[in-house]
């Protein structure tokens, strides 16, 4: 697989989606997340949206009460992140692009390559 230059180090900063198109027509979204940078294609795998053009939170998890069902407290998580797709709110894990609620949709994931200053993606 081919190593394509898409950013330099001193452009992607921790916590913030640096999306880019390649010279195939590709966007692809990049993070870094403790040190360590994460690729996956614009394409939602429920239905198609701008995944990576969403938001990114911490990973949220929640309380239940096991008698009514109902939600007694909500957690964000500062150790674990997850892309939202904007169109429907699907939940992908940032660390591995497997979806949050139906781990049989996963995002197109490109390992990322550290070259010097260079990001590199194989494609």
């Amino acid at each position: 697989m081919p190593e394509v230059p898409v950013a330099k180090t001193s452009q992607i900063e921790e916590l913030k989606p640096f999306v880019v198109k390649t010279a195939d027509g590709r966007k692809i979204g990049i993070y870094k997340f403790k040190g360590k940078y994460y690729a996956y294609e614009n394409v939602c795998a429920h239905e198609g949206g701008p995944a990576v053009e969403g938001v990114f939170v911490g990973h949220n998890t929640c309380e239940f009460d096991p008698v009514s069902g109902k939600r007694l407290k909500e957690y964000f998580s500062t150790e674990k992140y997850d892309i939202i797709c904007p169109w429907h709110g699907i939940q992908y894990d940032l660390e591995t692009g497997v979806c949050t609620g139906d781990s049989r949709m996963e995002l197109t994931s490109y390992e990322v390559v550290i070259d010097g200053e260079d990001v590199k993606v194989k494609l």
